[in-house]
């Protein structure tokens, strides 16, 4: 796991703030804290007490205090609308950052649990997708290198970094991007981040979606294709990735113009999603198993499979 200290710096001992939070907020007394090694950017931890588990998120010290502010008031606008995904329970200021307290679920997330995601879960995250698309709010997004609208800025940065091979691809990729007219694609509120690692499944095998940084307005697509190239796809049973994917497109709603768009966009999703964690590598950050897997992930969307032989 990336040191804690390069996600939250040297200053915070989690016992003393464990303690702090079980003591201000009613949380039982304190027993021990277990780190989680999943995610990327902010930090996140278990805390256990007499009474029961909590989620103890403390953002990345890079993180804006703007950006956490709006991080709390996406998750109020999801309680109000009631979509599946744990809730905050206390919010505590330290230092320059938030501690945000949420309610811990007694599971696993899809890309740790390594299990084959079934036809019956695919249909109920499809049903999960669509109560989060229906949401009417319009708060903004917040666009980092991962979108698929960013994908000529985080081209130009990853560029330098990729060998000939990935540079003649990539090149490719960028011509056809930039035909798409993403004013004819509809937008909705989104996610924005929909991998398997965000996916959760408690112990009574009930899913909820998690961590919705990343989320507000933008276009649909951007759930479309992350929910296909990082739930659906797996490098590593590609004939059952072909049953759920086929099986995703058949019956949830997309435009004409998304579904003409939609092979190279996941190309395109794929592309900047191996070029960042390339960089990344180059630059000696994230070089953890998660990010490996990943890695793969992408380069099989990209080269080895054809895209055609997944969308009928």
């Amino acid at each position: 796991m990336q040191k804690l200290e390069e996600k939250i710096g040297n200053n915070i001992n989690l016992e003393e703030i464990s303690q702090l939070l079980c003591k201000n907020y009613g949380l039982g007394k304190y027993k021990k804290h277990i780190e989680i090694e999943t995610g990327i950017e902010d930090f996140n931890y278990c805390l256990v007490t007499e009474q029961k588990k909590y989620l103890i998120k403390i953002f990345n010290k890079n993180r804006k205090k703007e950006e956490q502010i709006d991080y709390v008031k996406k998750y109020q606008l999801l309680e109000e609308n009631k979509i599946t995904t744990p809730r905050i329970i206390g919010i505590h200021k330290e230092e320059n950052r938030f501690v945000v307290i949420m309610e811990y679920i007694e599971g696993e997330d899809l890309y740790t649990s390594n299990e084959t995601i079934t036809q019956e879960q695919v249909k109920k995250l499809m049903e999960m997708m669509n109560e989060v698309h229906e949401i009417s709010s319009k708060i903004a997004c917040i666009y980092d290198d991962y979108h698929i609208s960013n994908f000529n800025r985080t081209y130009n940065l990853c560029i330098p970094y990729l060998d000939e091979q990935w540079k003649i691809i990539g090149e490719e990729l960028k011509k056809r991007y930039n035909k798409i007219d993403f004013s004819k694609m509809p937008k909705s509120f989104i996610h924005g981040d929909l991998h398997k690692g965000n996916i959760m499944k408690d112990k009574e095998n009930k899913l909820y979606l998690i961590d919705f940084a990343s989320c507000g307005y933008s276009y649909h697509i951007i759930d479309i294709v992350q929910f296909i190239n990082n739930t659906l796809f797996d490098y590593r049973e590609v004939e059952e990735s072909k049953k759920r994917i086929d099986y995703f497109i058949k019956h949830y709603q997309l435009t004409d113009y998304e579904k003409q768009n939609l092979k190279v966009l996941m190309k395109c999703f794929a592309f900047i999603s191996f070029a960042l964690k390339q960089y990344d590598f180059c630059h000696a950050k994230n070089q953890t198993e998660e990010s490996k897997y990943w890695m793969q992930n992408n380069i099989v969307i990209i080269k080895h499979l054809k895209i055609e032989e997944i969308i009928k």
